[in-house]
């Protein structure tokens, strides 16, 4: 699975909120709910431990664009 981060993301998820590339490709491939947005966009929701972790994505191609990720 290639994965490509937009700058804000690169900035919010490995600086400020520490979440894992596997967390995210964990999202991806095992999401417990996605939500389709414009634009191809797709937001993806997994568990994982006591928090619920939300991808935002577009694929092009077959390369995932990480718009950005968040624990809610």
């Amino acid at each position: 699975m290639k994965l490509e981060f937009t700058n804000h993301a690169k900035h919010r998820l490995f600086i400020e909120r520490g979440i894992s590339v596997d967390e995210i490709k964990k999202v991806i491939r095992e999401p417990d709910n996605i939500i389709l947005l414009p634009d191809g966009v797709e937001k993806c929701e997994k568990e994982i431990g006591r928090d619920t972790l939300v991808v935002v994505y577009r694929k092009e191609k077959n390369v995932y664009i990480i718009i950005t990720a968040y624990f809610k």
